[in-house]
């Protein structure tokens, strides 16, 4: 940034070097910056050229020490000062460690661009598409640590799983909160389907009548603190609280389903009970009609 300002400050320690290095401001930023200085300061050819550029990029090891051998005693040999030769080789010793070609640093420099705009103008939505992503990666936990920091210092609003609000990826509310999605429960995954294409939910009872949930699921739903929002009074609710409610769903299901239990005979409607006391009036059918029953 300074060489921009001030082009006339940079020193340059020989003329090649001003040639190739101008254009960046006397930092060596591309590859190809390094492989033409080299190729005209020491008439290397193009597979010693080669060389040059991986022994850079390891910096250190057998093959940087013979590829910068070649490069000082050709460079001498073309008459080349061994101050010059040595200041040449620091700067691209300094330059392997983040050395790009022009078209993949071009490249790059587009997606910066892409996502410094993303970040700036649509801070939710970036910040949601990075815990997507990153929920699914190794040392997730590490990456999400840094992502939620970040939406902190930003001032984004992330809320846990909500079976009104969430889907099954990462989502962004109107108001720019970020939703984490139910299939981040443990216990859900991609079986949470039925709860996002059923909702929203007017209380506990809707869900549970509608969603197609099932005891897994409820509990990784209590779990995460997904059902508060079917809730009016949180303040006393705990994960006991949506147990119990389940319990005695379950309770008053069974004994529905026993009261309601039908069976076509005859083209008439007769209840599970009804039933039994026919079959035990006619002898003749408790063979199969019987046994059927016990069978409920």
């Amino acid at each position: 940034a300074r060489g921009k300002r001030n082009p006339g400050a940079i020193k340059y320690c020989h003329p090649l070097v001003e040639k190739h290095l101008s254009p960046t401001y006397g930092i060596m930023v591309y590859q190809e910056q390094a492989m033409f200085l080299a190729r005209e300061m020491a008439n290397l050819d193009w597979l010693e050229v080669d060389k040059l550029r991986k022994g850079i990029s390891k910096k250190s090891g057998k093959q940087f020490d013979e590829a910068c051998s070649i490069f000082a005693n050709k460079a001498s040999a073309r008459g080349i000062p061994q101050p010059v030769i040595k200041e040449v080789l620091q700067v691209m010793s300094k330059f392997g460690g983040y050395a790009f070609n022009k078209s993949h640093a071009c490249m790059y420099a587009i997606v910066a661009y892409w996502t410094g705009y993303l970040k700036t103008y649509y801070p939710s939505e970036w910040m949601a598409s990075c815990i997507e992503v990153d929920k699914d990666a190794s040392e997730s936990e590490k990456k999400l640590d840094v992502d939620m920091r970040e939406c902190e210092r930003l001032h984004i609003k992330v809320m846990n799983p909500n079976v009104n609000e969430s889907e099954l990826k990462t989502t962004v509310s109107d108001d720019g909160t970020i939703y984490l999605p139910i299939t981040s429960l443990k216990g859900i995954g991609a079986s949470g389907d039925s709860i996002i294409e059923n909702k929203p939910y007017k209380n506990l009872d809707d869900f549970v009548m509608r969603s197609g949930c099932n005891k897994t699921h409820f509990v990784a739903l209590a779990s995460g603190a997904a059902l508060m929002c079917l809730v009016e009074n949180t303040e006393d609710v705990d994960e006991e609280y949506f147990l119990d409610y389940w319990l005695e769903y379950s309770k008053t299901k069974s004994k529905t389903k026993k009261l309601s239990t039908q069976i076509n005979v005859n083209n008439n409607s007769m209840s599970l009970l009804e039933m039994r006391d026919l079959s035990k009036r006619n002898a003749s059918s408790k063979s199969k009609m019987l046994l059927m029953l016990d069978d409920f």
